[in-house]
């Protein structure tokens, strides 16, 4: 894989390097295109749970804002499975990423699409155990799978993280632009009160800056 790996992101350091320049867009359509059939019909037919979060999450929910790349969440089985089934458009070979501190996280990345024309995308996850004892965040927690939600993009039905999570990074990063597409979304929809209310007391926010947001969304 390690080989494979490497001979990939030779060929795609261009085009990747060009969508994290700002001089092209990432073409996350093409790249779902390519991921979901593999996520629904290898990781759902096996029973291994597994989410869209971060800007495409938000994207797929009709946000309109522009994804950098696609970010996928899943057990530590999940991830190996991916990167088995993916093992061709491999940028970064299945390993231990410690997200959170959680030495358990196997993660991969993979460049889906053409080389002219792909887009990165990213997964990680770890066993169940270890995912429910980690800190609550967009990826793991007490009930992290409970939490998805499904949507329905072309003809798939894709469990997304919630949108909240977005929100809260996008505050902490002091993305502007993109707080202010997520609230209009979350004030023409709906918000759990309560998943806001958790993922702010573990963010970066100053208590101010937490009730500003909150305010935001009445």
């Amino acid at each position: 894989m390690v080989r494979l790996a490497y001979n990939r992101f030779r060929f795609a350091l261009a085009p990747l390097l060009e969508q994290v320049a700002g001089i092209a867009v990432p073409p996350v359509e093409s790249a779902l295109e390519q991921l979901l059939p593999v996520a629904s019909q290898v990781l759902e037919a096996r029973g291994i749970p597994w989410e869209i979060g971060g800007s495409a999450g938000a994207w797929i929910r009709g946000v309109p804002l522009v994804p950098g790349d696609i970010d996928l969440g899943t057990t530590a089985e999940g991830a190996t499975v991916l990167a088995e089934e993916l093992q061709d458009y491999l940028i970064a070979p299945l390993a231990v990423t410690d997200h959170l501190g959680n030495s358990d996280r196997l993660g991969a990345e993979a460049f889906l699409g053409t080389l002219k024309d792909g887009a990165r995308v990213e997964w990680s996850g770890a066993s169940s155990d270890s995912l429910e004892t980690e800190p609550f965040n967009e990826w793991g927690g007490p009930g992290v799978w409970a939490r998805r939600q499904r949507m329905t993009w072309h003809q798939f039905d894709v469990p997304v993280a919630p949108l909240e999570f977005d929100l809260v990074r996008a505050a902490e990063r002091q993305r502007k632009d993109r707080i202010e597409l997520i609230v209009d979304h979350l004030r023409r929809s709906s918000y759990d009160r309560g998943l806001l209310a958790q993922a702010l007391d573990v963010s970066t926010l100053l208590p101010e800056a937490r009730s500003r947001l909150v305010a935001r969304l009445a």
